[in-house]
């Protein structure tokens, strides 16, 4: 067993493409590492059964990251910390077994779009210290959380939608979060759970079906 299957370091212009990925062992290990790496292209590629992530993005690294599917890994499907990755087309898929689908830490900038993360046994998405914007992508039967916004994380949800999450369907706690066009359905807990020095912007935005709503911690709501 291998700490990294595919290692990348200050590299650029590269192209992974149509790979299945798998087997990485160790602490901190993963599937793919990438370390300040600028253009690199993760395509088509299933990133399965990794110890601990499917990707291990740092240092200022720049991927794309399409059409790509996640399974099975032990602690998350992509891990970011200070950097910028762009996510499409993409299935995080948690089977009930991977804790997060994606991580984001350390002031990363990440852009999802049509994307899948479903059946994690905590959260699909995970943020502290990050921007997040995520178009056209559903959420579905997290354990934990659709997302948690777990300080100072700026979130842009557009045409989304969070559903059968196990706790709230997003929590955000010292975190701005806008939300246009979306849909939170069937939380066991708080649709939205919109904790201390956090801002709300609701546009077209429906909560339904959950338990309940939590108001009560919105110090701002815009509609």
């Amino acid at each position: 067993a291998v700490k990294y299957v595919v290692s990348a370091y200050d590299i650029d212009n590269a192209i992974l493409d149509g790979f299945t990925i798998t087997g990485s062992y160790g602490y901190y290990a993963a599937g793919v590492y990438l370390d300040s790496s600028d253009d690199v292209s993760i395509i088509n590629c299933k990133l399965k059964a990794n110890d601990d992530y499917g990707i291990y993005i740092k240092n200022y690294s720049y991927p794309n990251i399409h059409n790509c599917t996640f399974i099975d890994n032990s602690s998350a499907g992509i891990y970011s910390s200070t950097s910028q990755p762009d996510i499409s087309y993409c299935i995080f898929d948690g089977n009930n077994t991977t804790p997060q689908g994606l991580y984001l830490t350390n002031g990363s900038t990440i852009e999802v779009a049509d994307c899948v993360f479903k059946d994690h046994t905590s959260d699909g998405i995970f943020g502290s210290n990050a921007t997040l914007t995520v178009t056209d992508s559903n959420f579905v039967g997290n354990s934990d959380n659709g997302l948690e916004l777990n300080s100072d994380v700026t979130t842009t949800l557009t045409n989304c939608s969070v559903k059968d999450s196990g706790d709230d369907g997003i929590y955000a706690s010292d975190s701005d979060l806008i939300m246009e066009h979306c849909i939170v359905d069937h939380s066991t807990d708080y649709g939205l759970y919109i904790g201390s020095y956090s801002n709300l912007t609701l546009k077209g935005s429906v909560d339904r079906k959950s338990t309940r709503l939590n108001s009560s911690h919105i110090p701002l709501l815009r509609m």
